[in-house]
């Protein structure tokens, strides 16, 4: 990780203009009660952000890392050099297929289901995309440390009327999936796949200003049983306040979920600005 922000500041040379995607800082605290009514309580302090540094029209510098206390920290750094609607990226990055889950120094992210946590996330890589209209298509290849090995990743996007359909695949010597979202102004659904007996998903239904229902399962096709299952509420809030003569937003979340297979209630509150 400090090879990577040692990568990122150098990158300040050669900026020409720099662009802040992504920032938040905020607490999390989730609390437990199970059904001897024992409470677990857990609470962190989120620091994130993402940047892109363009030394021109061609070449960027991308950047985005989030720190969570205690311990809990990483960071990612790739280059990407983009000619019309092709682009061209290579280093520490997300996937094709990770796509399928929220960007994790998105603010929303803070707050990820369950049944997407179990797709894969990012690594060390190479990938082009290629944007055709609506159609995006990328295809890239990825090393895993950790088998040393090679992965194939790639990932088919469609936009159109407010609706993204994606739909991605990875395939290795040792594990190979799929998984696919669709996103619209009522909801999301997403389902995953492996090759190690995991089918996961998540459904969400948008219910206007009263927020947000969902639920989130992760299913061993092999034993026949779900390890877990979830369904809940989250709604976001915002209050103006002043810090420092400076008025600005506090965001925070607010949710429930009750996980039946542990027959555990969650409650979640995440503030941040």
């Amino acid at each position: 990780m400090v090879l990577i922000i040692v990568l990122f500041l150098c990158s300040f040379s050669f900026a020409q203009e720099i662009e802040i995607t992504n920032k938040h800082v905020g607490v999390f605290n989730s609390v437990t009660y199970d059904e001897n009514m024992n409470i677990t309580n857990d609470a962190d302090i989120r620091i994130a952000a993402g940047v892109i540094v363009k030394k021109d029209s061609v070449v960027s510098f991308c950047f985005r890392s989030i720190f969570v206390n205690p311990g809990n920290s990483f960071a990612q750094f790739w280059i990407q050099e983009k000619y019309k609607d092709l682009t061209f990226k290579a280093g520490l990055m997300p996937r094709p297929i990770s796509l399928n889950r929220d960007s994790p120094v998105d603010h929303g992210a803070q707050f990820e289901p369950k049944g997407t946590t179990v797709i894969p996330g990012g690594t060390t890589g190479m990938v082009v995309v290629q944007k055709i209209d609506a159609l995006s298509v990328s295809a890239g290849t990825y090393y895993l440390a950790s088998s040393k090995s090679i992965e194939y990743n790639g990932s088919v996007e469609m936009k159109f009327d407010g609706t993204s359909v994606l739909a991605a695949g990875f395939y290795s010597r040792e594990k190979y999936g799929i998984a696919g979202t669709v996103k619209c102004k009522y909801g999301r659904i997403t389902g995953y796949w492996d090759s190690e007996n995991t089918i996961s998903g998540v459904a969400a239904v948008n219910i206007g200003s009263y927020g947000t229902l969902f639920c989130t399962g992760i299913y061993d096709y092999i034993t026949k049983k779900p390890s877990h299952f979830q369904f809940g509420w989250v709604r976001d809030f915002s209050i103006p306040v002043t810090v420092l003569s400076e008025k600005v937003e506090l965001q925070y979340l607010a949710g429930f979920g009750y996980v039946t297979t542990d027959k555990k209630l969650n409650a979640y509150l995440w503030i941040y600005f």
